[in-house]
């Protein structure tokens, strides 16, 4: 009785006697159809389960994004040494907050500390600038291929800088050439850190475990559907060189299409040595210079494409795209 009186404080229930149809109206107006036999405390119960504002409770705002290792498994392991960089652009879906970074750590951390500096750069690569794409009617091969690197003196040991923020000279040494005589590269990153500072954030790498940094605590970082961020990830070592073992990260890999949004592949690292490559989409480890390296897939198909298992969560302020959970059960158009 109770509930009755209650429901019925929220809702009319009302008849048109002509008819004999009854209807149910809400506080906001809304007329809902009471079907012959249906209990009205029933629907009106039933209409107070789905209202909007438990609705937006149930879905929130907080989204992932990225290459987790649900949708994406993990297929490498894929390592590093002493001030090697990881990194990756990412293209955001969508507009607010980074709260959260994720990595997979497989195996092996020899960094000097277990220390890994994070850091979010604006990205100059994406769909419309890299390896695999053509910019300004100058196509650049598919990975993997050497880029470039910064002169840094003050590192004492290759002398080679990954950022502009890191140099000691700001003038971009492009290493395409040697295997592309004519074509230059420009730098994987625009301008200083958006997120990390001149350094980047420390964090201690936990071996055979997925790893986390909460973005919070250094910084805000804000971005817009449609930013393009580099992620980078370096191996902290000793200011000169020095014997250590490998740094693993787990890495998405897969053989796709020249349509396929993952094509060309995201994946990058930046070598403090020359020929460290191995598996290098076929080539010759001697040929691959130190500095920026598109690394793309571990097969020697161009049509190999990797990713770091790098995933996030955002607090978001926008619409956010569809997550496709299968395609396979009724025909589709999809192609990417």
């Amino acid at each position: 009785m109770r509930l009755a009186t209650m429901f019925l404080s929220l809702f009319l229930l009302c008849g048109l006697l002509s008819a004999q149809q009854k209807y149910l109206v809400s506080p906001k107006s809304e007329v809902i159809p009471v079907r012959r036999g249906q209990s009205a405390a029933q629907l009106m119960a039933k209409k107070l389960q789905y209202t909007p504002a438990s609705a937006n409770l149930a879905c929130g705002t907080r989204f992932t994004f990225g290459f987790d290792t649900l949708h994406f498994p993990w297929s490498s392991n894929f390592g590093a040494y002493h001030k090697d960089v990881m990194a990756e652009w990412l293209l955001f879906p969508a507009t607010g907050t980074v709260d959260t970074l994720f990595w997979q750590a497989l195996g092996s951390v020899g960094c000097l500390d277990s220390t890994l500096y994070i850091r979010f750069h604006k990205s100059r690569l994406g769909p419309d600038y890299g390896p695999g794409e053509t910019f300004e009617s100058v196509y650049y091969p598919a990975p993997c291929q050497s880029w470039g690197y910064y002169v840094n003196t003050a590192d004492l040991d290759r002398k080679v800088a990954p950022f502009i923020d890191q140099a000691t000279d700001t003038n971009w040494v492009s290493t395409i050439g040697a295997a592309h005589p004519g074509l230059v590269t420009l730098p994987p990153t625009i301008g200083d850190a958006v997120w990390g500072g001149t350094q980047g954030v420390a964090v201690v790498d936990h071996a055979s475990k997925v790893n986390f940094v909460s973005m919070l605590e250094y910084d805000t970082l804000k971005v817009v559907a449609g930013d393009v961020l580099f992620i980078s990830q370096q191996v902290k070592g000793p200011a000169g060189h020095t014997a250590d073992d490998r740094t693993e990260w787990a890495t998405w890999g897969a053989r796709v299409t020249l349509s396929d949004e993952y094509y060309p592949a995201r994946n990058w690292k930046f070598y403090e040595h020359d020929s460290g490559p191995s598996n290098c989409a076929g080539q010759d480890a001697n040929s691959v210079k130190r500095g920026w390296v598109a690394r793309g897939g571990f097969g020697d198909d161009s049509l190999d494409v990797a990713a770091f298992n790098y995933w996030y969560t955002m607090t978001v302020t926008s619409n956010v795209p569809p997550d496709v959970q299968s395609t396979t059960s009724l025909p589709n158009t999809f192609d990417v």
